[in-house]
């Protein structure tokens, strides 16, 4: 036991270096897989990052253009909404515009009929009047706001003639 030979002892040591070897290259493999691992995970982690950070972008630019599309609409119905409001205000002014000159020629027709000058006149008060109720809206039309003196309805004219205003002036003409 105690009595070992050089050639033994040069045998154990080989022995002993080639077992220290091979410990050395498993442990060089083992720390070279685990540095591929290492790395492995660390670009799986880099793609994770950038995939998110490419959807965050994504998102963002999506928002952004939600927002945008949502802004023009906005711009679009404000446009619309103020040409609706002047086409409202303007088509106001020309019925109040068309009113009024109807309610001058009606004075007109009123004052040559006060005067018994009607029959002179070139006039269908009939339909004078019924365009004139087809034209001025309905609370004019009604009696609410109308010119005193004037009704509404094709009655104004009828009783026109039940006043007499046409034989008042036959009665001057034979003066």
């Amino acid at each position: 036991v105690g009595d070992v030979t050089s050639a033994e002892l040069v045998e154990q040591l080989r022995q002993r270096e080639a077992d220290r070897r091979a410990e050395d290259r498993a442990d060089d493999r083992q720390r070279r897989e685990w540095e591929r691992e290492d790395a492995r995970e660390r670009r799986e982690w880099d793609r994770e990052v950038g995939r998110r950070r490419w959807e965050a972008y994504r998102e963002v630019r999506s928002e952004r253009a939600l927002l945008d599309r949502q802004r023009l609409e906005l711009e679009h119905a404000e446009r619309l909404r103020d040409r609706e409001w002047q086409r409202s205000a303007t088509a106001s002014h020309d019925r109040e515009d068309q009113r009024r000159r109807l309610n001058a020629k009606l004075e007109v027709v009123r004052a040559v009929a006060e005067r018994g000058h009607l029959d002179m006149v070139n006039l269908n008060l009939d339909r004078l009047l019924e365009t004139v109720f087809d034209v001025v809206p309905e609370p004019i039309t009604a009696g609410a706001g109308a010119p005193d003196g004037i009704e509404a309805g094709p009655t104004a004219a009828a009783q026109a003639e039940e006043d007499g205003l046409d034989a008042g002036v036959r009665e001057e003409d034979d003066h």
